[in-house]
């Protein structure tokens, strides 16, 4: 059975819409250096006023063309044909070619794919595991602690199971360098998701998770970082984790507030506008705008429970 839970035909199609992106772009957590992890501002420019450079930024046309070839090899063994895959990115016949930069990181990444089985933790047999499913999108429902009800977005890039056996998940990382991989999936955000996404859907207690990274340079290093998900514990982790951010986007979004309206955090973009399409509207000389309602230090000290 493929997952999958019917948002358009449920009885709360309207409610509120949520992905791991918004919740690590608005502030996942209260860090131990006092920020969010990231930019409230930045959250509200995108994803409630809108608001798109004219331009997209190739690192993002890079990895929109990365996934696109690495799902066509995974699935068929071959290059994709070339398309228009969204505005803005264009996949031409010459990023087509088995050695194109896009054909090599893909074929980096395909070697550490996790192998056709699977040996359950609870059992000695191994069992044939299904076909990948890649580039799904679904939702699942989530409640936070406090009562706000959500659509979670999930959008595997591949994953796999067999019958009474954990989930197996996959997620490609294209990065400019290694410093900018995780070294950990315990607290990462949308690996979490994921997990529990996938174990709510398909009804397993485990949920395997591969994030598999690929140096975009030259000699283009690639590995995996693993890690087991277990449901309770997971769903747990959101709650304590990430359920107070998603509160404070249902009340931005229930209330009009807009981008003007929210704090900066020049830490998160390290006070020059770095990797933010709003630079050249928040950035003055002496760092973000002052929010017209709420400050910085009131979210973080809401999100840390005083």
């Amino acid at each position: 059975m493929t997952p999958g839970y019917d948002q358009a035909n449920s009885a709360v199609a309207d409610r509120l819409r949520i992905s791991s992106k918004q919740i690590t772009m608005f502030g996942q957590r209260f860090l131990k250096e006092g920020r969010l992890g990231g930019c409230p501002r930045s959250y509200a420019a995108w994803y409630v006023d809108h608001i798109r450079p004219e331009v997209k930024a190739s690192y993002l046309v890079d990895g929109v063309k990365a996934h696109r070839v690495t799902d066509s090899l995974l699935k068929t063994g071959n290059m994709p044909e070339p398309a228009l895959l969204e505005p803005q990115v264009d996949l031409t016949a010459e990023d087509c070619l088995p050695e194109s930069k896009y054909g090599i990181w893909a074929r980096k990444a395909l070697v550490w794919m996790p192998q056709n089985y699977i040996v359950p933790v609870w059992a000695d047999n191994v069992i044939p595991r299904r076909d990948w499913i890649t580039e799904a999108k679904w939702s699942f429902p989530w409640t936070t602690g406090k009562g706000v009800a959500c659509d979670i977005d999930l959008r595997p890039d591949a994953c796999a199971w067999a019958p009474e056996s954990m989930i197996e998940l996959v997620d490609f990382k294209y990065i400019s360098d290694k410093r900018y991989a995780l070294t950990s999936l315990t607290d990462d955000p949308q690996a979490n998701l994921y997990a529990a996404g996938l174990m709510y859907l398909q009804d397993r207690p485990w949920t395997n998770a591969h994030w598999i990274y690929t140096v975009k340079k030259p000699p283009h290093s690639a590995w995996s970082l693993g890690c087991v998900f277990k449901r309770g514990p997971t769903e747990q982790w959101i709650h304590d984790n990430l359920d107070a951010t998603i509160e404070l986007i249902s009340v931005v979004r229930a209330n009009g507030v807009h981008w003007e309206d929210l704090p900066g955090d020049d830490t998160a973009c390290q006070g020059r506008g770095f990797l933010c399409d709003m630079a050249d509207k928040c950035l003055e000389l002496w760092g973000p705008k002052e929010p017209r309602l709420i400050t910085l230090d009131e979210i973080v000290r809401y999100k840390n429970g005083k």
